[in-house]
């Protein structure tokens, strides 16, 4: 009620249940039919996956938050989540991802990473799935951590992301 006392929006969520706060959120339109997808192969993930439609024109959106906890940095954190995200692309719609990835080893305009790291396999899952990253400008200090990536950069549905509660 407090995120949407008007019911405006499909509210879906995904706390963090090991500590207070974090966690992802995604506010929807009513306006559109939005349906979660995902399963509960992947629970220490915190991610959500929606499938929208509005006028008959359909997209997968997953919205996602890495830390910049050591755990979630590694290259086993980063290698499940990788996996997660190759069976949630596999859809004939659009796909966007999210969210704040906290991948400040990026490179973006020059399409780099360290290899061997968390960031290098993100990076290598963006560029051998398609995806391309839409943010043009920093977006915390002098680093660009959240991220648009999208597999059709050129399709016509609109997607608003707005910044989380608090970013600057």
């Amino acid at each position: 009620g407090l995120l949407d006392p008007q019911g405006k929006y499909h509210v879906f969520r995904c706390d963090r249940s090991s500590k207070r706060g974090s966690g992802v959120c995604a506010l929807v339109s009513r306006e559109m039919s939005a349906l979660q997808n995902i399963s509960d192969t992947y629970p220490e993930l915190e991610l959500l996956c929606l499938d929208l439609v509005k006028k008959g024109t359909k997209c997968r959106i997953i919205v996602v938050y890495r830390s910049t906890e050591d755990t979630q940095q590694s290259v086993p954190y980063t290698t499940r989540l990788m996996q997660c995200f190759e069976s949630l692309v596999l859809v004939s719609q659009p796909c966007y991802i999210v969210g704040d990835l906290n991948a400040s080893q990026i490179d973006w305009s020059n399409v780099f990473a360290v290899q061997n790291s968390g960031d290098g396999l993100l990076l290598e899952f963006v560029v051998d799935n398609g995806f391309v990253q839409i943010v043009p400008a920093p977006t915390r200090n002098e680093n660009l951590l959240d991220v648009v990536l999208v597999n059709e950069p050129n399709t016509v549905f609109n997607v608003s992301v707005d910044p989380p509660f608090g970013s600057s």
